[in-house]
């Protein structure tokens, strides 16, 4: 079992850099990782009166109906 090394022990790559090299290595994550959030697609909310008004014209009063509550369907599920 002393062959087993704790992981806590281990040394990281960057044991070995001085405080100056970390901090640059922690902004440059910091950017790498704002620039990944701004490159993901935006969450859209789902417009009720563009849904009803082609639902109105595909499918009548009925669909205007349907396509209006789909919508708000949507947006709720996005906001959970």
């Amino acid at each position: 079992m002393s062959e087993i090394k704790d992981w806590r022990k281990q040394s990281t790559p960057t044991d070995n850099y001085n405080d100056e090299q970390r901090r640059f290595l922690e902004e440059m994550e910091m950017r790498r990782n704002a620039l990944w959030e701004q490159s993901q697609p935006k969450k859209k909310d789902a417009s009720v009166i563009g849904r009803g008004i082609v639902g109105g014209i595909v499918a009548g009063p009925a669909g205007a109906v349907v396509g209006a509550l789909s919508a708000i369907d949507k947006n709720r599920k996005n906001n959970k």
